[in-house]
């Protein structure tokens, strides 16, 4: 009786592929599913985010206050006390003041809110702070609820 050997249809994953020779049916399949899933996830996730268009708007106001907020601490940290309302924000860029103490600029330029607006600064604050930071948000108009101050609205 004559043997034969029976050769499998298969390879050892386990063993190293040569570099002639081409990737396995099962492998090209497996790498097309979860490149589909993949771009499933990608183009589902994105509505989910962007229910509020102005969240963006929102939180880059936050951020800026936030820059500003850091730059009068260093200012008054420099100085001894915070720009007056006569100085402005301006003061964080160039010393027009010409006082002494000042070490910066604080600040690279003083920017617009994310609707074009310039951010609103007061020396004296209201209720006790030493001032009032904040953006009026999309119409512009100071006092209302839809103002971003200190990144809590």
């Amino acid at each position: 009786m004559i043997q034969k050997k029976l050769t499998l249809a298969y390879s050892n994953p386990f063993e190293e592929r040569r570099r002639d020779e081409p990737y396995s049916a099962t492998f090209l399949v497996g790498a097309g599913i979860g490149f589909s899933l993949l771009l499933l996830v990608v183009l589902l996730l994105p509505p989910r985010f962007s229910n509020d268009p102005g969240r963006a708007r929102k939180s880059a106001a936050s951020w800026d206050i936030s820059q500003m907020t850091d730059a009068i601490a260093a200012f008054a940290k420099d100085v001894g006390r915070v720009p007056t309302s006569a100085e402005g924000l301006n003061e964080l860029v160039t010393d027009e003041s010409g006082l002494a103490a000042w070490r910066g600029p604080y600040l690279e330029k003083i920017l617009s809110d994310p609707w074009g607006h310039p951010y609103v600064y007061r020396q004296p604050g209201m209720h006790r702070k030493p001032y009032d930071l904040f953006s009026s948000g999309p119409d512009g108009i100071a006092g209302n609820g839809d103002d971003i101050v200190k990144g809590i609205r």
